[in-house]
């Protein structure tokens, strides 16, 4: 089923809310397509992306009737780890073409689709020729980690911050990758920072004592309206930000305009302000202000509330990023922006996934 990706669900530009990352019965979710799209609306998502395991056939449950904002994906699932692939209309032919390897595999099966399996270096290779948005799935969460060293970094243009928190490990996993995302933002890689669900049940089989939301994590993206194509625009642009509740606020002002989380700057010829607000916060937490992963201001949450302002001068030469992020006290993102750019937009280098993993482990 083709799903248009340019059908405007609401006008007008703004922050939309929703949930990069759930199941549905097509694969190992407990809610049909239509049910899991009413949970969404129940929950307060404006959309909802449905990214079974290596299946697309969720998309014949809906049409441009349909009334409700669904942004079609697929969750690769390797032996060597997940990612999410964005962007297209659907169940429709030259999808069904670029996956095919892991389509027409069983569920089962697909958990062995590994590295040495002679599709499976010609899988990435389409999928990477194909211009869809690849998003790196809960990265260092044991036992869904992404294992393929060699993968070029380059082949992502997302990374999940936050998956499932409910999920045994999760806190320990989230709190790393928020730290590998650092890294490769230093060394140039502009990787879309995004959140996810991962939603299966209400209450999983691994665990009923969990209870999972559409809504812990939410992304919010600020597109010029809501429409799958605009959405993926602003995810591209970076224009997002991750949350378990609260709202922020993170913007640049200069030389009388504003700038929101994701936007380059450039090479500065005057001073420019950046000013990180969060509202909402009930847990015990920071707000702080992050310079090529290096803190350079923070305040305390108080009342649900906290401010940080910083200067930035013009520099000869070089780049910086700046995030806000509202951290508690157990290290863990409450809610974090995606960088503020500022200087040359650098040229990453080439590097490989486990490059990155090998100089975290010796640091």
């Amino acid at each position: 089923m083709t799903l248009s990706e340019s059908r405007v669900f609401a006008g007008g530009p703004g922050w939309y809310r929703g949930d990069f990352h759930a199941h549905t019965t097509c694969s190992d979710g407990a809610f049909s397509p239509r049910a899991l799209s009413d949970l969404a609306a129940e929950q307060g998502l404006d959309f909802l992306a449905i990214t079974d395991h290596n299946r697309i056939n969720a998309f014949d449950d809906f049409d441009d009737s349909y009334g409700r904002m669904i942004l079609p994906g697929v969750e690769i699932t390797l032996d060597q780890g997940h990612c999410n692939v964005l962007g297209f209309e659907g169940n429709v032919a030259w999808v069904r073409e670029l996956l095919h390897p892991i389509t027409e595999l069983s569920y089962a099966e697909a958990h062995s689709f590994y590295k040495e399996h002679k599709d499976f270096q010609e899988l990435l290779d389409r999928v990477t020729a194909s211009g869809l948005f690849v998003c790196l799935l809960h990265p260092l969460e044991i036992p869904y980690e992404w294992r393929d060293g060699q993968t070029p970094v380059s082949f992502f243009q997302g990374i999940e911050l936050i998956n499932d928190p409910t999920f045994k490990g999760a806190g320990i996993a989230n709190a790393t990758t928020r730290r590998l995302w650092s890294a490769w933002l230093n060394a140039g890689y502009r990787v879309t920072g995004i959140g996810g669900t991962d939603f299966h049940s209400l209450k999983p089989e691994d665990d009923p004592n969990r209870l999972m939301r559409l809504d812990l994590p939410l992304t919010y993206v600020y597109a010029v309206e809501l429409s799958c194509q605009a959405v993926m625009k602003a995810l591209r642009l970076r224009h997002a930000y991750v949350t378990m509740g609260p709202r922020i606020e993170f913007e640049a002002r200069l030389d009388g305009r504003s700038c929101v989380m994701g936007d380059d700057l450039g090479v500065l010829r005057s001073p420019a302000n950046l000013y990180g607000r969060v509202e909402g916060c009930t847990a015990r937490a920071r707000a702080s202000l992050v310079r090529n992963g290096k803190l350079i201001s923070q305040a305390p949450v108080k009342e649900g509330e906290a401010r940080v302002e910083w200067e930035v001068v013009p520099e000869s030469g070089g780049s910086s990023w700046y995030r806000f992020e509202v951290v508690d006290d157990d290290d863990q993102s409450i809610a974090i922006s995606n960088p503020i750019f500022v200087g040359a937009a650098p040229q990453p280098q080439p590097r490989t996934y486990g490059s990155f993993l090998e100089a975290s482990s010796a640091t």
